[in-house]
């Protein structure tokens, strides 16, 4: 079976930990994932986890893999 890739968006609602664990979980399952965040999210997930996710779509790859 072709398993496609599974789309996350985080916005800047509060909660984003449960998204990131929810990512991390696809990841463990051995999902592609392809990620989307918002400003917003960025603001939000440096308040809520103390992490800081790139603007640069590569530099938030490099960062997020290692993870």
């Amino acid at each position: 079976m072709n398993e496609q890739p599974i789309a996350v968006a985080l916005t800047g609602a509060s909660g984003i930990a449960y998204g990131m664990r929810l990512i991390e979980c696809l990841l463990q399952a051995g999902r592609q994932v392809q990620l989307l965040y918002s400003q917003a999210a960025q603001i939000v997930a440096a308040m809520e986890l103390n992490l800081q996710i790139p603007a640069s779509a590569e530099q938030a790859q490099r960062q997020l893999t290692v993870h």
